[in-house]
């Protein structure tokens, strides 16, 4: 699992439109609730950004799987 300044500088580079949201999610080694729960923690507050598409970056249809069962595991836990 990633240390709390790299998961910030994960950020970073989400705003600057060099990552998508959900590659941010799956590098972080958490869940959804614990993802969420991180944001609250660190006052991060996300706003669309689709930079990432315009340097031919995103997620594969495998990994966008990977993020909806762990969104489904986690509501599954709650």
């Amino acid at each position: 699992m990633l240390v709390k300044e790299e998961l910030l500088s994960l950020f970073d580079a989400y705003e600057a439109g060099e990552y998508s949201f959900a590659e941010v999610l799956l590098a972080s080694g958490l869940t959804v609730k614990e993802f969420t729960v991180f944001m609250k923690e660190n006052n991060i507050e996300v706003r669309m950004n689709f930079g990432f598409l315009d340097r031919g970056k995103g997620l594969n249809e495998d990994a966008l799987e990977r993020v909806l069962e762990m969104n489904k595991d986690d509501e599954k836990e709650s």
